[in-house]
């Protein structure tokens, strides 16, 4: 059964007929060979062409909209006014992306205009050749090419005249005919050398420039990917029951811990003095502050919703404020989607095992209730802050606070003193 595999050449081509019925003997492809003829050499004037477009528009009730070289048709389907010419003369490129964004935002994808489809030539090569950066190597596939012409001239058996020939062109290309094929080799070896290093430093640069995004990004990927796993998916990987058995063992074990502790009491008497904190209301602003660090695409929990929307919704941030007090104030109110999450077990060897003992639980809440978590943090912080809660001692869990780099300059100064004056 026949498909119809050029919706435009048929379309082309019923237009073609009806329109000049002596074509009739014309097939599909003939019509398109023709048409791509007279752009391909430019029988036609651009203005010619201007004119042509201008009066199918007309005819057809289409917008056209003119670009800087080039001339776009999209289908006017949601208003049947004529056709509007816009020239970048007359408005500007902000304005022009500001209509289609009023325009065509919101609407269906399907019901947009289809993107035309890109001509593949020796232009469209040439331009997807330099996006790719692919000049170094080619450079160097033309001169390995070349030099394995050479090295075939320079053995004992007669090379053959298609390998001669070449072998010529590349002598005259590289300088006089009456070099020495040696010396045309060692010439060709050194340029190969040059352009090889400077692609593996153009590598270095660029692979150096994706591993500071990434850091950027995302730290913990960054060191993922220094030591990449060797997991083979062909290991053996324990039970779903064997699994539940072992952290069942963990986590429903009850202890009772020592609840008169003398640091406990050493504690409470140190925060008598210390008011307690008044009733917390959760505003738009909370919210806003916790966002702004918050990652755009950290993985999310059951309800699969990233940050990202969060922040580009801010329309619903008022509403979110209210019910996020409203937990606040009552959590027995809390939905129980908020405290459900997703728990991965990530091997701690390089091949997974069937001992569950060699895997870590990594579990991945609801964003929503990290951004509440998130809250109550900065507004504990700033409680235990304002009342000097935290000892002068602490650097940990301090924000603002280089507790690493204070504690290794002090093992420093601590390592000296002990060499210079040889206390072991």
């Amino acid at each position: 059964m026949e498909t119809n595999k050029n919706p435009y050449g048929h379309r082309l081509h019923e237009a073609m007929l009806q329109r000049f019925p002596a074509l009739q003997g014309k097939t599909i492809q003939n019509i398109l060979d023709q048409r791509r003829q007279l752009f391909v050499k430019h029988r036609l004037k651009p203005e010619v062409i201007q004119t042509m477009r201008k009066q199918v528009a007309l005819e057809l009730e289409w917008t056209v909209v003119v670009a800087a070289d080039a001339t776009t048709e999209q289908r006017d389907d949601t208003s049947g006014n004529a056709a509007q010419l816009v020239n970048p003369s007359d408005q500007s490129a902000h304005e022009t992306l500001q209509e289609c964004l009023e325009r065509y935002a919101g609407l269906d994808q399907l019901s947009r205009p289809r993107i035309p489809r890109l001509r593949t030539n020796r232009d469209t090569k040439n331009i997807l050749k330099s996006m790719n950066n692919r000049r170094l190597e080619d450079k160097i596939a033309t001169l390995r090419r070349e030099i394995g012409i050479f090295t075939e001239t320079l053995e004992p058996r007669k090379p053959s005249k298609r390998v001669k020939k070449h072998a010529d062109n590349v002598q005259k290309k590289y300088g006089d005919s009456g070099n020495h094929t040696v010396d045309t080799v060692d010439l060709l070896k050194q340029k190969l050398r040059v352009y090889v290093n400077r692609l593996r430093r153009y590598k270095q640069s660029w692979h150096r420039r994706v591993d500071n995004n990434l850091f950027n990004r995302s730290p913990g990927a960054f060191y993922r990917n220094l030591a990449p796993s060797t997991t083979d998916d062909k290991g053996q990987y324990p039970e779903p029951e064997s699994i539940r058995e072992f952290w069942r063992g963990i986590w429903q074990v009850l202890f009772n811990h020592k609840v008169s502790a003398e640091w406990i009491k050493c504690e409470q008497k140190k925060t008598e003095r210390i008011k307690l904190m008044l009733p917390q209301v959760i505003v738009v602003e909370d919210l806003n502050e916790v966002l702004a660090k918050a990652k755009n695409w950290k993985a999310p929990g059951p309800d699969g919703i990233q940050n990202f929307w969060y922040k580009k919704f801010t329309a619903v941030r008022s509403k979110l404020a209210d019910i996020l007090s409203l937990i606040l104030d009552n959590p027995q109110s809390a939905p129980s989607f908020l405290t459900k999450g997703m728990t991965y077990l990530l091997p701690k060897t390089d091949y997974p095992i069937k001992d569950p003992s060699k895997y870590r639980p990594i579990t991945c809440l609801p964003t929503i209730y990290k951004i509440l978590n998130g809250i109550i943090a900065n507004k504990l912080y700033q409680h235990m802050d304002d009342n000097n809660f935290l000892s002068e001692e602490q650097k940990g869990c301090r924000r603002h606070a280089q507790g690493c780099k204070e504690q290794l300059a002090i093992d420093n100064v601590v390592t000296r003193n002990a060499i210079a004056y040889c206390i072991y």
